[in-house]
């Protein structure tokens, strides 16, 4: 939990819109990414993107209802175990972001590769070493410059200067810096920080982030998704109007298939082509759905299914529109931008002999209601 004064500073920054300061599921060191979490999440936001109507000088309804929210900017912040939770929130609800902070947290096992299309800020304190966390930034924010490619991983890292009056370097800064519009003196050479007082070389930089992540606006359909399905702690729960599928961007997969643990997924949709490319898959996994709308492709021609890094499987494929995908689409998330027309079953046993098929109605012939 924030302490108020963290509160406040952040809702100083919030010039338009809406500050949520959630609760842990349990008073445990993993609060913010147990299991039930993320259905906690999901709904959250899903209930923020509901349409409100207005209300007119007279108090009455207008026929105007926008969401409430704007879906393309949500953004997930959080300090200590908040930042924890940052690491695997964003990674694993990655859809549902345009930017993240994460302060003073560890990143543990998080999968940081799926954070292709979340630009994430990390912000430590210099003299922050409990749990190795002043270092870990450091390696977690190496491996993002490795994946770092055109617009792809935008990230920063802001190492603040822990003074040596400072009865806890955990809380040190967490007033100031981070959360006001102010520069602050930040470690320059952070690749080669190594502990408190390792790099003495500082810049100042306003680190403030509410205003970093303000910069970014959510894209809910990238051309290019990195999918980690995989998770060190208890496989992440989701809300039961997703019905037994798992949903990311554009593409889906059955909740808990025996062959998903450990894989990740590349994909690429070219709308010039009318053609999505699997670039990768690893450890089997067999079979997943890519979801298109009239925004990705031309459903009314052929979409053509490509596999592997030398694009030498190609299968085609003609779908049919169905409201049943639209609904069931919609329903999960309650994100207009995430509401789909066609579905395509990509099935990989073997490699070399990919089909790929129409998902038309059978595979969302039912659609979980929605709760609230």
């Amino acid at each position: 939990m924030a302490t108020d004064l963290y509160r406040q500073n952040v809702q100083s920054d919030v010039m338009n819109g809406v500050y949520v300061a959630t609760r842990g599921i349990a008073d445990t060191w993993d609060t913010h990414f147990r299991s039930q979490s993320y259905t906690l999440l999901q709904r959250l936001i899903r209930n923020l993107l509901l349409q409100r109507p207005q209300l007119d000088k007279f108090k009455s309804i207008t026929t105007v209802a926008p969401n409430f929210v704007d879906p393309n900017r949500v953004y997930i912040l959080g300090f200590s175990a908040g930042g924890d939770g940052v690491y695997r929130l964003a990674s694993v609800l990655s859809d549902r972001f345009a930017a993240a902070n994460m302060s003073a947290g560890h990143p543990g096992k998080a999968k940081l590769i799926n954070l292709a299309n979340v630009p994430i800020c990390l912000q430590m304190g210099e003299g922050d070493s409990a749990c190795g966390r002043n270092t870990s930034i450091v390696t977690a924010g190496k491996e993002l410059k490795r994946y770092r490619h055109g617009k792809y991983y935008i990230n920063d890292i802001f190492i603040h200067f822990t003074p040596v009056s400072a009865g806890d370097p955990h809380n040190s800064w967490e007033r100031t810096e981070e959360l006001t519009n102010i520069e602050a003196p930040v470690i320059r050479d952070w690749e080669n920080f190594t502990g408190a007082g390792s790099v003495p070389t500082r810049e100042m930089r306003n680190t403030c982030a509410v205003l970093w992540m303000s910069e970014y606006i959510r894209n809910p359909l990238p051309k290019t998704v990195v999918w980690d399905m995989s998770t060190s702690e208890a496989p992440p729960e989701f809300p039961a109007e997703w019905g037994k599928y798992r949903y990311y961007y554009w593409l889906a997969v059955e909740q808990n298939p025996t062959d998903s643990k450990g894989t990740t997924v590349r994909a690429t949709y070219d709308k010039v082509r009318n053609e999505v490319w699997i670039g990768e898959t690893s450890n089997l996994l067999t079979k997943f759905i890519v979801l298109l709308n009239e925004y990705m492709m031309d459903l009314r021609q052929p979409v053509n299914v490509i596999y592997g890094p030398q694009r030498k499987v190609t299968q085609s494929v003609t779908v049919t529109r169905d409201g049943n995908i639209q609904k069931a689409t919609l329903s999960a998330r309650g994100d207009p931008f995430y509401v789909f027309s066609a579905a395509i079953v990509v099935d990989l046993k073997d490699p070399k002999l990919m089909t790929v098929k129409d998902g038309g109605s059978d595979i969302f012939s039912t659609v979980p209601k929605a709760k609230l």
